[in-house]
């Protein structure tokens, strides 16, 4: 269960650990830059749950979908505007995000941070897609060995100004970013690993920039619905064992279901209206179940800005 630290750390550590080792020798390549590194760097995220392999043949045999030689569907289930739909396998969430991105950064911003970073491929696919002029890239992660998975990354281009920074969402500390500074901060399905995010992490966010923007792809728009959240946030389980369909109809109870049995964030929703309500920051766009490779488990994408 993600609400369980220890857990997280060491599953995240073995994570990256590995990870580091497949692309060791795809990093040692003479002829290996950045951009080309970026390209490839999906191939080599950690394994899904087994799950979707099965949710991908059963959606491949309903819909009468083509396969390769080796019988995987050429197509793949994902959510895109709240919608079930088959798309190429190679569908790529940090295009999407890039794509938010970039409308929110302008010549004032100084600063990118990325929490929760992982691998740091959300924050590389961004730098390779801009334009070169000086921007700093922070990635800050919870793990040593995401840590040093994103440096090793990184020194693939010496032009990149970049630095990785240790952070827990349950003990935010900004303090290593210089005082007013222009910051854009994003997040990609790593809030979703706090089951009761503090607001304190905003608090931060706001108190230690100049301006600031903050663009988040989260799996919370189940938690707009009243009752859902009530579900999720008492670990009932009405509908007895998990049933994920790939009914529209459905959509929003899968991904209630599916924050449940993972122990998924509950609050990120409620945090922001408040906020908001109290006039510390505007919300620009909430974009309900936008984009989600794992179609049990979409992102809503939101934007805000300081106030």
């Amino acid at each position: 269960m993600v609400d369980d630290p220890e857990f997280i750390m060491d599953h995240w550590e073995t994570s990256w650990s590995g990870f580091q080792r497949s692309i060791d020798s795809i990093i040692r390549s003479d002829t290996m830059d950045i951009a080309r590194f970026v390209d490839v760097l999906h191939q080599f995220s950690t394994a899904q749950d087994p799950i979707f392999d099965d949710v991908n043949d059963r959606n491949c045999a309903e819909r009468n979908l083509a396969r390769d030689r080796k019988g995987r569907p050429y197509q793949t289930l994902m959510v895109i505007d709240g919608q079930y739909v088959s798309v190429p396998r190679k569908f790529r969430s940090e295009i999407f995000l890039a794509d938010a991105l970039i409308t929110e950064i302008t010549q004032d911003t100084q600063v990118i941070v990325e929490l929760g970073s992982g691998s740091g491929r959300n924050l590389f696919y961004l730098y390779c897609a801009l334009p070169r002029w000086p921007l700093k890239y922070v990635a800050c992660e919870l793990t040593a060995a995401g840590r040093q998975v994103t440096d090793t990354i990184a020194a693939l281009d010496p032009k990149m100004d970049f630095m990785s920074q240790a952070f827990d969402y349950r003990h935010p500390d900004l303090s290593f970013l210089p005082t007013g500074q222009n910051v854009v901060f994003f997040t990609s399905h790593s809030i979703e690993q706090i089951h009761r995010l503090d607001r304190k992490v905003f608090d931060e966010m706001i108190e230690s920039t100049g301006k600031c923007v903050g663009v988040h792809l989260e799996p919370v728009g189940w938690q707009r619905d009243p009752e859902l959240k009530t579900f999720v946030e008492s670990k009932s389980r009405p509908d007895g064992d998990m049933v994920l369909d790939f009914d529209n109809q459905k959509l929003l109870r899968n991904c209630a279901r599916w924050a449940l049995e993972k122990g998924y964030n509950t609050n990120l929703l409620e945090i922001l209206g408040e906020l908001a309500t109290s006039g510390r920051i505007k919300i620009h766009t909430t974009a309900y179940d936008a984009f989600g490779t794992n179609p049990f488990n979409p992102g809503t994408l939101i934007v805000w800005e300081k106030l």
